[in-house]
């Protein structure tokens, strides 16, 4: 049944790719008990099998960007200089220093603090739950009280733990889930149901969003163009790029 659904799959994926310039580069899906063979540089049946050696050198050559929509119940660790256009955090961690320009930003008598911050570069880090970041702004506010100036503002704190964080038109690369469950869907064409699957992403440019508030255990959502994903878990491979 498994090999018959994998067939179907495949076969789908390969006449819409014939029948319509958009499609997918490639896509590749194979049992995880197949043996590895190496194809042009494809490696089926390997977590590896969408990237090879241009995914160890971080280039990517041939990959082009698939819109893609991914939510899942774990957070990535990633720790990577980044250009974030607006980010916002909700948070009641008032413990965590947060400094702008050198001086600490005093959050007394609050229940719930609204940051957003515009325009960000520098490095940005998610670790055990908490963000991190360091580096420059054009315009900061809290609670709708906004500071900003002709010069950047500088602007960072460690190990923050938010509630809610959302990251506008981001862009990063070489992004490992740990396994996890939740929903792939890639260029409208398909949707795939993750349990218990590790996840791969060569390069990401779009939303990036963490809920911890709601009650949905799929607290990440990843929606924009990526450049190449893989994902690996018990019964299949699929990489598609």
């Amino acid at each position: 049944m498994i090999t018959l659904i994998v067939g179907g799959i495949f076969i789908l994926l390969l006449v819409n790719n014939n029948e319509s310039a958009f499609g997918f580069t490639s896509a590749v899906i194979g049992n995880v008990k197949n043996t590895t063979a190496d194809q042009g540089g494809v490696i089926l049946g390997s977590e590896r099998s969408l990237f090879g050696e241009t995914f160890e050198n971080n280039e990517l050559l041939s990959a082009k960007k698939v819109s893609t929509r991914l939510t899942f119940n774990t957070i990535p660790s990633v720790a990577k200089d980044a250009r974030v256009n607006n980010m916002e955090l909700r948070f009641d961690d008032l413990s965590t220093t947060i400094t702008v320009n050198e001086d600490k930003l005093e959050l007394h008598n609050l229940k719930e603090v609204y940051l957003r911050i515009e325009n960000f570069v520098g490095r940005i880090g998610f670790e055990g739950g908490g963000a991190s970041l360091k580096g420059t702004a054009s315009r900061i506010a809290v609670n709708d009280v906004a500071l900003s100036s002709e010069k950047n503002i500088d602007i960072e704190f460690n190990n923050l733990d938010y509630k809610y964080l959302n990251l506008d038109s981001i862009e990063l690369r070489d992004i490992s889930l740990s396994r996890g469950s939740g929903k792939l869907e890639v260029g409208e064409r398909l949707a795939y149901s993750l349990e218990n699957d590790k996840i791969t992403i060569g390069s990401f440019k779009g939303e990036f969003t963490v809920d911890k508030t709601d009650n949905s255990t799929e607290v990440l959502t990843l929606e924009g163009d990526v450049q190449g994903i893989s994902v690996s878990g018990d019964l299949l491979d699929l990489d598609v790029r």
